[in-house]
């Protein structure tokens, strides 16, 4: 689940710069600010941070809701704008200076406060800063010093970004860039306006709508959590590994190191959550209408439901759409279902450092190999329903060389067999003196994702077909259990995600995840196996040269790192594409990573729904909406408590 990107629903009930029309069958008090809209998401993000929407593909289709890029790309994969009114490039070769400004539209945060420059450069510094260790950061490296400051070489000062006033944020290169690849990298949730005031509080920040503002269309106004009093699901885990303010946990968590035995937590979810309306966004309130932007006036996401109760609610229209669709009910709801492309592979990382029996037995790449060659990829296809047998790491509808007119993939050879070769996998296993049952481990992967915990199970029946022992170690969210100087508390309203942290800390042998493309520019989903471009900073030895981090899987080939750097320095676009096709086969041949499937969003809109529009990141503009006259029901939303929540489902 693994980090990505633009992520993909139809929850983007937002609307982007056309005025919609919005009709309802019923009529209207006039005090009536809009409909509420109603959808299921079987959410698995517990955290709507921008910067950590990219461990699943799920996951940015809602915070894209909260946040606004300053960029966005629309259906047919043109670049338009987001918080930005546009941009202007200036070069001066004589004087090796490079400058973009970026002007900022008249918008405001949801507390009424402007959106401005200095919130654009917080966000960027934060992305970059080495101790946050973002994969993303490399979306920004074309930027002066930013490369040189995730490393941890030089401070944050020593970046080419520049607020001219609070309009006009101006950006400084290394040199002559793409500068039209540059914006859209921009169009990244990870690259959206953040407020320091808000996210220096506390980890958990952006957990509730009361330490949270928002600058896209919507804001979070209620998170109803499930309570784990009746829940029969236990993890066994250390003290969650995100760091305490609590200060005898310090040294232990500060290092990513247990500092208690062994635990037993109660899994909790997210029940549902609701999204209102920013009537800030972008929106003139002397002037404009109060949705002239945002149409519908409340979202409300429902979470966590049975197949059962997601069919009922649909089938009796209280429930007007599903952004993904139980895996139960996809061969019932497949030929009604829309489906799309999502921009990410589900995939199967390994902890090369991992010690299983005395060996690091992940290190050894003919065992990686023979691994992938005991999936049986069309099979796993078919068992999601919707998804297509991966046959390289780049997904589907990423851009081959700058433009929607090609895909990276269509562009690409088949780099994997879709099918599984059992022989091989067994014959390569004892080219290289490993026999599979002297050595026992786990796949680690989301509890609250119903599909990759299938999948995964299959793989592991595959895996121990060839003898390995191996485990499924699921790993879902449970109640906060940190201590914070910020409240003087344990807040116990938020909830802990031990997958994500989990994942973050190395704390697996092997892990499921998405590997998600952050722009449609391949180089943004390869260069983060790259160490040089990993998002990590320099480790400095007394006594030893210093020597770049690897990427979290402990992947570090240095042809590969020549590759992605040779990439990122080529400025024709045709030769980029070819490094980058080169690239993908070393990569894959190295096999740090196993791409299992392209991932594909699937929704069933109800018939109020209509005229729906889609960008190219499978957002869903609302541009026509017709609301039956009983959508005022969803008033008791304002007031639901978790009882409530039961009684109203039925």
């Amino acid at each position: 689940m693994f980090k990505r990107m633009m992520s993909i629903l139809l929850s983007v009930l937002c609307v982007v710069t056309v005025c919609l029309s919005f009709a309802a069958c019923g009529a209207k008090n006039e005090d009536d600010k809009g409909p509420y809209v109603s959808l299921y998401m079987p959410c698995t993000l517990t955290d709507f941070d921008p910067a950590n929407a990219y461990l699943n593909d799920a996951i940015t289709d809602i915070v894209s809701l909260i946040f606004e890029p300053l960029f966005v790309i629309d259906e047919k994969g043109n670049l338009s704008n987001g918080l930005a009114s546009g941009y202007t490039v200036k070069e001066d070769a004589e004087h090796n200076l490079y400058t973009m400004d970026i002007t900022l539209k008249d918008s405001q945060w949801t507390d009424k406060t402007p959106i401005n420059a200095d919130d654009v450069i917080f966000a960027w510094k934060r992305l970059l800063d080495y101790e946050n260790s973002n994969p993303a950061a490399s979306l920004l490296f074309d930027i002066q010093g930013a490369r040189d400051f995730c490393e941890g070489l030089v401070g944050p000062d020593d970046i080419g970004l520049e607020a001219i006033d609070d309009t006009v944020v101006r950006i400084t290169f290394e040199g002559p860039i793409d500068y039209r690849n540059f914006v859209y990298k921009l169009t990244n949730v990870c690259t959206a306006p953040l407020r320091e005031d808000y996210c220096g509080r506390s980890f958990d920040w952006a957990k509730k709508s009361s330490t949270m503002v928002a600058s896209g269309p919507f804001k979070l106004t209620k998170v109803i959590l499930k309570g784990n009093d009746e829940s029969g699901v236990k993890y066994e885990t250390y003290d969650d590994y995100y760091y305490s303010e609590k200060e005898e946990y310090n040294a232990g968590i500060r290092e990513g190191m247990p500092v208690d035995k062994a635990k037993s937590f109660k899994e909790n979810k997210i029940a549902l959550f609701v999204l209102e309306r920013n009537q800030y966004y972008c929106r003139d309130v002397e002037r404009d209408a109060l949705d002239k932007y945002v149409k519908p006036y409340k979202v409300v996401v429902l979470c966590d439901l049975s197949a059962e109760q997601v069919n009922q609610l649909y089938s009796s229209g209280r429930l007007y759409a599903m952004g993904r669709i139980p895996l139960s009910l996809r061969q019932e709801l497949k030929d009604s279902a829309t489906v799309s492309d999502a921009l990410s592979t589900f995939s199967i990382m390994f902890n090369e450092d991992a010690i299983i029996n005395d060996k690091a037995l992940f290190a050894v790449k003919e065992v990686r190999q023979a691994l992938s060659l005991a999936i049986d990829r069309e099979a796993l296809a078919e068992l999601a329903v919707f998804g297509t047998a991966a046959t390289g790491l780049v997904p589907n509808g990423v851009f081959n060389a700058g433009s929607a007119k090609q895909s990276f993939r269509s562009a690409s050879e088949d780099l994997i067999a879709t099918s599984a070769n059992m022989a091989e996998a067994k014959s390569l296993l004892s080219s290289v003196e490993i026999t599979p049952s002297d050595y026992a481990f786990s796949v680690t992967v989301n509890a609250n994702d119903e599909v990759q915990c299938a999948l995964v199970e299959k793989i592991v029946e595959a895996w121990n077909e060839l003898g390995f022992q191996v485990t499924i170690n699921k790993r879902g969210s449970i109640t906060n259990n940190d201590y914070y100087s910020y409240t003087g508390s344990v807040p116990a309203d938020v909830l802990d995600d031990l997958y994500t942290e989990y994942y973050i800390y190395k704390q697996f042998e092997v892990i499921a995840l998405d590997v998600c493309a952050y722009t449609v520019d391949p180089f943004t989903i390869l260069a983060q196996f790259a160490p040089s471009f990993c998002g990590t900073s320099i480790d400095v030895n007394a006594g030893q040269a210093m020597t770049t981090a690897t990427h979290i899987s402990g992947y570090n080939s240095g042809a590969y790192d020549k590759m992605i750097q040779a990439a990122f320095e080529e400025k024709d676009i045709s030769k980029r594409a070819e490094l980058l096709h080169n690239a993908e086969k070393q990569l894959l041949d190295d096999m740090p990573v196993i791409p299992v499937m392209f991932n594909q969003v699937a929704r069933v809109i109800s018939g109020n729904l209509k005229s729906l529009k889609i960008n190219y990141y499978q957002k869903t503009i609302f541009t026509n909406v017709k609301i039956p006259d009983y959508y005022s029901r969803y008033e008791d939303f304002d007031n639901l408590t978790s009882e409530g929540l039961v009684a109203w489902i039925g």
